[in-house]
């Protein structure tokens, strides 16, 4: 069937639970680069909690503003490649900087979201780190090829993409939308990548989707104060397998343990828990925080790490102990990510910052 020329006609859904649309037009176009911007990367101490052994990690980098302000906001989105080499950050400013662990001066910054003024944009890396996807409030989504220097636009959602996630295997793209859409488009799929499949029963914004390990499970989490999980594995496509609600607090991250056994979760009230996919027990961990962000779990999959409101990160081991805190954020930390190794966290702050820190918290 001939793609619609307008996104009138993309809009045409059924009301069924999963629905399919037609995919807009497209446009492959290259990547804007500007090669070789200069980072402030810096030691900087951290400060201990008093009385508690074990809450010094070790600050390694800071990478913050230096010069060309138009570069910097606030750090929405973090990542490192799949070989640990390189670390992705994205900000409110519509830019996405990446840039290497050996050599944090030698920058590519993409400005594809750039316009000039906010753009509140999100990224996430595909596993075998040829491509980004990034998602902005002005409600288009990039698919950046690093090879070919070449994006590729999707636009015309009329709502923000606050969230985006890779299929494990690369393949596909899932992002959700403020309306409570989550949207999954494969592009290997020869007839799949007509269309777009949209996946409907969130009400208000979807704050993070992410997928399990073996791409079997999205797992969607909403400010209608729901976590959503929805089955991949079959065809003709993906379906709602489960809900979890009563939670009464708006849920701002997920994250899937390594293994597909747990589930971790940030809420707005400055709690964060930890779901067992076994037993359907839910442990709660309290914060001294407003709201925890961001949560994501460690390779190996007994670390939980969080970003709070309060600028801090944390450390949770499974069974609920508090492991380490890490300061040296002055604002809000909207994300953290481990290396893939596990050696290594990263988080992104609302002081306009990027920090490395040391997982095992013996520095760099």
């Amino acid at each position: 069937a001939a793609r619609p020329s307008s996104w009138d006609a993309c809009r045409a859904l059924d009301k069924a639970v999963v629905t399919r649309e037609e995919i807009c037009p497209v446009e492959a176009v290259p990547i804007e680069m500007m090669n070789k911007r200069p980072f402030s990367a810096k030691e900087q101490p951290i400060h201990c909690v008093a009385g508690d052994a074990a809450a010094c990690g070790g600050l390694k980098t800071t990478l913050s503003r230096v010069g060309d302000s138009e570069l910097f906001g606030a750090e929405l989105s973090v990542s490192f490649s799949a070989d640990g080499q390189q670390v992705y950050s994205s900000s409110d400013m519509g830019i996405i900087k990446i840039w290497g662990e050996a050599n944090p001066n030698m920058t590519d910054v993409l400005k594809g979201h750039y316009n000039g003024w906010v753009n509140t944009t999100i990224l996430a890396a595909s596993p075998d780190r040829k491509r980004l996807i990034s998602g902005a409030e002005d409600g288009k989504v990039k698919i950046w090829n690093l090879a070919s220097r070449e994006v590729l636009n999707l636009s015309g959602f009329g709502k923000a993409v606050n969230s985006v996630s890779f299929r494990p295997d690369g393949g596909g793209v899932v992002f959700g939308l403020a309306d409570g859409s989550v949207y999954q488009w494969n592009w290997t799929d020869a007839a799949e990548a007509q269309q777009f499949r949209v996946l409907r029963g969130h009400s208000k914004w979807v704050y993070s989707v992410k997928f399990s390990s073996d791409g079997k499970r999205l797992v969607s989490g909403s400010g209608d104060e729901t976590i959503r999980f929805w089955d991949f594995s079959g065809r003709p496509g993906p379906v709602p397998v489960r809900i979890i609600e009563g939670l009464n607090a708006k849920v701002y991250s997920v994250s899937v343990s390594p293994d597909a056994k747990g589930v971790a979760f940030g809420l707005s009230d400055g709690t964060a828990n930890i779901w067992s996919v076994g037993t359907q027990a839910i442990k709660t961990l309290q914060t001294d925080s407003d709201s925890v962000w961001s949560v994501a779990f460690h390779p190996a999959g007994h670390l939980v790490a969080m970003g709070l409101s309060s600028g801090d990160v944390v450390l949770w081991d499974w069974k609920g102990n508090r492991r380490k805190t890490l300061r040296g954020h002055d604002g809000i930390v909207w994300s953290v990510a481990f290396s893939p190794d596990g050696r290594q966290l990263v988080s992104g702050s609302a002081d306009e910052s990027v920090k490395i820190w040391s997982s095992d918290g013996q520095g760099a």
